[in-house]
């Protein structure tokens, strides 16, 4: 069988031939195409992997590396904006290949939507479907996200603007207006496709809604794999030590879980937070308040009444990008893992956190409720209710008991759904579903007008 990837980076195996700078994300997509590679003598799989490129490489096919036959193509900047002329770019890419199967990863690129209408416009097909077998898989859900991206953000500070957002074109208002882009290029591949990947009943719900023609398939995803290594020991933590992995944008929901902190202090005065990501609100010089970005500004205004209400400093670190060792080092001093997101399908960093069996809480938004379940492997607080989510801290943190069965429960089941065997043979199933559905045209067959 010859599978065709669509990818919105470089692995690093073909990055490291190229000469050009590894991505570190999306490291089950890396994982799941080493299996294909190691095992291709019992699975079959031709694999090719098309994947952005610098100008300085040609468009189409630039080589085989390990086996794969690698495709690059330029993707204009910024990244959300659609350009029709890459339509045929793709569709050329599918004939010189000829897959059986094309997988895309992820529904809100322009390349997947030129990907899906460029074989739609080009090639041959019948009953709303391309003759090219197309499977994307769901990762975010840009609708919702764009829906839910400024709750509990007030409508004036997402207005305004700081010296960063105007120079860098990225202020709230236009990372909503890049959200509504991503939507219209994720409804629009959505609309013609045949099959869909996704693992929970949220993203099973938003499948049935948006992607009318697909059938659905249920598939977890691999996590990175020094993840699978290595268990949480509460006596090695710092017991009200808060871990974050990301708060460097409205979505994130930082802002609540600053909100929840006075209530929390109030009953654990030593709470440390410790947050991933960008630092957006280092402040320290001239040029650092340059780069404060609007939603930086707000958390620390946010700060200082958490510090005026307490008469203590707020206790919230910014630790800036870490690599790999020292991430994975913070989540198992941690005394509590905490995904306050407005809105999530299944963020991996809640699989992390389940799989080493850290302490975790989250809203109880989109998919989470289908990966985590409330009481039993994790606690989930109402969203866009600070109140709710100290209570879930106290939950958490007063009953030594409750911890000690919501890690094993957790780690139980990240042990199950992220098992890299059980997912590796579950796509394999799923391209041999999709090579068997007849409602494809032949694509040998003349294309109807």
């Amino acid at each position: 069988m010859k599978v065709l990837w669509l990818t919105n980076f470089i692995l690093p195996s073909i990055a490291a031939k190229l000469e050009l700078p590894a991505s570190v994300k999306e490291g089950w997509v890396v994982g799941m195409s080493e299996a294909l590679k190691a095992r291709k003598s019992e699975n079959d799989i031709e694999l090719a992997i098309a994947s952005p490129v610098p100008a300085n490489i040609e468009e189409g096919a630039v080589g085989i590396f390990d086996g794969v036959r690698f495709y690059g193509f330029h993707e204009l900047q910024p990244c959300h904006i659609y350009d029709p002329g890459k339509e045929k770019v793709f569709f050329q890419i599918a004939e010189d290949f000829k897959p059986d199967v094309i997988h895309i990863f992820g529904t809100e690129y322009p390349h997947t939507r030129a990907m899906v209408e460029g074989i739609y416009k080009y090639g041959n097909r019948a009953n709303g479907l391309s003759s090219y077998r197309i499977l994307i898989g769901l990762q975010g859900v840009m609708y919702e996200i764009t829906e839910h991206y400024l709750d509990g953000v007030p409508a004036d500070v997402a207005k305004k603007k700081t010296f960063r957002d105007m120079v860098k074109r990225d202020s709230i208002a236009d990372q909503v207006m890049k959200c509504k882009l991503r939507t219209v290029n994720e409804l629009a591949a959505l609309s013609y496709v045949g099959h869909v990947t996704g693992r929970t009943p949220f993203d099973e719900a938003y499948a049935k809604k948006n992607a009318f023609l697909a059938k659905y398939h249920f598939m977890n995803e691999t996590l990175r794999p020094g993840f699978y290594e290595g268990t949480y020991d509460p006596a090695k933590a710092n017991p009200h030590e808060i871990f974050v992995s990301q708060g460097d944008y409205p979505l994130k929901g930082m802002h609540f879980l600053i909100k929840a902190l006075p209530k929390i202090l109030s009953k654990y005065p030593d709470t440390r937070v410790y947050v991933a990501g960008d630092s957006i609100t280092r402040e320290g010089s001239f040029k650092e308040k340059l780069k404060l970005p609007q939603y930086g500004k707000y958390l620390l205004e946010l700060e200082k009444e958490v510090e005026k209400e307490t008469g203590k400093p707020c206790p919230v670190e910014f630790l800036g990008r870490l690599p790999f060792e020292e991430m994975k080092a913070r989540y198992l001093r941690a005394g509590l893992y905490i995904c306050c997101s407005t809105v999530e399908n299944s963020p991996n960093s809640l699989g992390e956190a389940m799989l080493l069996g850290v302490p975790a809480i989250a809203a109880r938004v989109g998919g989470i409720p289908g990966i985590m379940e409330d009481g039993v492997e994790g606690i989930l607080y109402e969203p866009n209710d600070p109140d709710s989510l100290a209570e879930a801290v106290d939950k958490i943190w007063s009953d030594e008991d409750l911890r000690g069965k919501l890690t094993q429960n957790a780690r139980k089941r990240a042990l199950r759904d992220h098992d890299p065997e059980t997912n590796y043979k579950r796509l394999l199933e799923i391209y041999d579903e999709i090579a068997a559905d007849d409602r494809y045209p032949d694509k040998d067959d003349k294309k109807e007008e």
